[in-house]
């Protein structure tokens, strides 16, 4: 086994469904910017993971995390850590039910 790679398992849902997008945030430098992100379209049942990722030239120099919390059937928050003052682009899909 590869020490370097992390197995685990999913879940495989009848009927998944998924919420994707893409939006421009201005951050403040050294400050975690959070912002309230909303699906246009509700799960029913579940929001089971939201994965986000920046849109950087220069990923942890700039960039040094981003992540999503509070899922909801109608949306989450994004978090996002820079270094500078600037414009970032997240690109962020949802699963659930």
């Amino acid at each position: 086994m590869n020490n370097n790679i992390a197995y685990g398992h999913g879940h495989n849902y009848q009927d998944c469904g998924c919420r994707f997008g893409y939006i421009s945030v201005k951050t403040v430098a050294n400050e975690v910017a959070t912002f309230d992100i909303e699906f246009d379209e509700p799960f029913k049942e579940s929001c089971d993971i939201v994965i986000v990722s920046p849109v950087t030239a220069v990923p942890y120099t700039a960039v040094r995390y981003a992540s999503a919390s509070a899922y909801s059937l109608t949306g989450f928050k994004l978090h996002i850590y820079r270094t500078t003052s600037t414009g970032t682009g997240v690109a962020w899909i949802a699963f659930g039910k």
